[in-house]
């Protein structure tokens, strides 16, 4: 074996040694970086509210000041408005910690930054209904204002349209926690076994906007004569946005750990269960509009389609949860 060889299995040698010496010292601070994946699910109560805009497009009743004049209408959806699903989320930590024997603490502080999410991306067509009977020969249009203004047709009192309805999320999250393992087993190959459990706090802060377009494009009756401006364009839109910032609660964690080195590193794995709960104090804000062609003919606010300017939600993450890190 030449010199060099040699030399380069001394220090592989050592470095090995080093580092299970440093699994299986009884006492020493030291550093992590890791990542978290968290898999949860959110709780009833906030879906129900992040799920309304479901109910808005499938025939629910809406009642909305138009002008001068009140009126009732529904709209419902060739293809179901739904909110996809979201399961996953990913933090960042940094964890200083203490081995003193059997025993470990470790401080941790992660933090999330979602890019926004679409949770909502769908092109359908609708069916605006107007929920008063005009058809009759000398009914009073003023008492239906969506068909005198042609959004919905006189002797039906509906309307088709072509959807567009969008809806993004995101969430900032800050959580300091304090965790204790005791350590069950030590080995320089299979490395240290530990269970462990964690308190900390949430920090929450999210954002939901919706927007919808509605659109249809009808035969102009007064400009039938006019081949190339007889259609007019009848428009249903809106936008609401809710905010909620820096809300707290508590989160808990129950787990098993394994810290192993490998090739000079030590690489900690972690995988357990978590729950924790925040209240969401939300705001929410938006306005409406129906538009005749270039011209507004109304506006309303988003209370008018069911939401409310204020909520108070309970966010819950349950489920279970992955983290890997590196120790130095």
């Amino acid at each position: 074996v030449n010199k060099k060889t040699m030399s380069e299995k001394i220090k592989s040698d050592y470095s090995e040694l080093y580092h299970k010496r440093k699994i299986l010292d009884p006492q020493k601070w030291y550093f992590k970086i890791s990542t978290n994946v968290n898999y949860f699910t959110l709780g009833e109560d906030i879906l129900s509210k992040l799920n309304q805009i479901e109910s808005m497009f499938g025939g629910q009743p809406i009642e909305i000041p138009l002008i001068i004049f009140n009126t009732s209408f529904s709209m419902e959806t060739e293809k179901k408005v739904q909110r996809a699903s979201t399961y996953f989320f990913p933090t960042g930590n940094v964890n200083l910690g203490y081995l003193f024997g059997n025993h470990q603490l470790e401080f941790e502080l992660g933090t999330a930054g979602l890019v926004p999410l679409k949770t909502i991306d769908v092109n359908t067509a609708m069916t605006l209904t107007e929920n008063k009977d005009c058809s009759a020969a000398g009914a009073d249009l003023n008492q239906c204002p969506l068909a005198k203004m042609g959004f919905v047709d006189r002797s039906t009192q509906k309307g088709q349209y072509d959807l567009t309805i969008t809806m993004n999320e995101k969430v900032w999250l800050i959580a300091p926690a304090i965790s204790y393992d005791y350590i069950f087993y030590r080995s320089p190959k299979w490395g240290r076994m530990s269970i462990g459990t964690t308190a900390g706090l949430m920090i929450l802060s999210a954002s939901q906007k919706i927007q919808f377009s509605a659109k249809r494009t009808d035969l102009n009756i007064n400009q039938a004569h006019e081949p190339d401006v007889n259609y007019s364009d009848r428009i249903m839109e809106g936008s609401a946005e809710s905010l909620a910032v820096n809300d707290i609660g508590p989160i808990f964690r129950l787990y098993g750990a394994i810290r192993k080195s490998y090739k000079g590193f030590q690489f900690d794995f972690k995988l357990g269960f978590n729950y924790g709960w925040v209240y969401l104090d939300r705001d929410v804000d938006g306005t409406g509009a129906a538009i005749m062609g270039d011209t507004i003919a109304a506006t309303f606010p988003t209370t008018a389609l069911g939401f409310q300017s204020h909520e108070n939600n309970k966010f819950e993450l349950l489920g279970f949860f992955v983290q890997v890190g590196m120790v130095f």
